[in-house]
């Protein structure tokens, strides 16, 4: 996988390229464990550092970043910001006093929400865990190999085509017949990972928001950060997408140069690897 988070991206790129051709090293282990919790380790301070900018430029009030463990803190604190919540917000915030339970407030999230003084939501950030990010890998890779599979069998089709002189829309295939066909197609797809031959979609493969930052705020004031963010020379809008009607935001991939020498010095005043000695995959 891809995760445009990580420092060592590049390296779990190659890793898991091998993996899948099932050419596994003996250090293997042993390098996803160093990826996992050193680029976890980096993004969280550097989403904490970037998330605590980012709301000083909205939100130029003082604010404080409480910790949170599971989704329900986050869904509390949401019912206590709603300001004069239309009828449909409204709804929603009794149904989740009434019944808690039924949107998942149990759980786990890794995140931090940065609150006012009246504990009103502004914003947070939050880091995928582990298995979030294996079970979306899990996901992505499964479509990315089905639509090669799908890609070689309509490759095959063509080639029937071809040979019958004619185009490939007026092609009628027994069922039987399209069901070998797509046989083939997984064969030849299975044997590019057995050669090591598969070429890897980067694009297909690429997960973006192992890190985020949520902002909550007006529409002007957001439209004021956007203006901002084209002037920090350290931040770069990669992508960007807007949401309208009943569910309204601005979502934006932000390129960001993270400061090595500080994320260093934290772990070392923390003795952070305290954290992590238990973790990992064993020997």
């Amino acid at each position: 996988m891809y995760l445009s988070s990580f420092v060592h991206r590049e390296a779990l790129f190659e890793l898991t390229r091998r993996w899948l051709c099932a050419r596994l090293e003996p250090d293997d282990g042993l390098l996803v464990t160093r990826i996992l919790i050193c680029d976890g380790f980096v993004l969280g301070e550097t989403l904490e550092t970037l998330s605590k900018r980012l709301l000083g430029m909205v939100h130029p009030g003082p604010f404080q970043i409480k910790r949170i463990h599971l989704k329900g803190e986050l869904r509390e604190a949401l019912c206590r910001s709603a300001r004069d919540p239309d009828p449909r917000v409204g709804e929603l915030i009794r149904s989740y006093m009434e019944r808690p339970e039924f949107f998942y407030s149990d759980v786990p999230i890794n995140g931090a929400m940065a609150l006012d003084r009246e504990g009103r939501l502004l914003g947070l950030y939050r880091l995928k865990r582990p298995r979030r990010i294996a079970e979306k890998a899990n996901r992505y890779i499964a479509n990315w190999i089905f639509q090669m599979v799908q890609e070689k069998a309509r490759r095959l089709a063509e080639e029937r085509a071809r040979v019958l002189r004619i185009p490939l829309e007026l092609l009628l295939t027994p069922q039987e017949e399209m069901a070998q066909e797509f046989i083939r197609a997984e064969e030849a797809i299975a044997g590019s990972f057995r050669e090591g031959k598969v070429q890897m979609d980067r694009s297909a493969l690429t997960i973006n928001d192992i890190g985020g930052i949520k902002i909550v705020a007006e529409e002007e004031a957001l439209a004021r950060l956007e203006e901002i963010l084209g002037g920090e020379p350290d931040l770069e809008v990669v992508e960007r997408e807007e949401y309208k009607g009943e569910y309204r935001a601005r979502s934006f991939i932000l390129k960001h140069t993270w400061d090595r020498e500080a994320v260093c010095k934290a772990f070392l005043e923390r003795k952070a690897w305290k954290h992590y000695a238990n973790r990992g995959l064993p020997e």
